[in-house]
């Protein structure tokens, strides 16, 4: 159900930050489906980047370990 709730918000606003934040974990933790976490994670890093701030060390090291898988 989270899976469906996120991809559809994504759909209708894919610059809606808090629903890909909650998305990437989604997909991180309960599908266990790092490539979809990882571009995920490259569409935050890319909405990061545009309002002139930047990731996290914790969210770099999570897109290195979703690379990684």
């Amino acid at each position: 159900a989270a899976v469906k709730r996120y991809d559809e918000r994504l759909k209708k606003s894919p610059d809606d930050e808090a629903a890909l934040y909650i998305a990437i974990d989604v997909y991180s933790r309960l599908r266990k489906d790092a490539p979809k976490a990882a571009e995920l994670l490259e569409r935050y890093a890319a909405l990061q980047k545009s309002s002139g701030r930047e990731l996290r060390v914790t969210e770099a090291a999570q897109l290195a370990g979703e690379y990684v898988k």
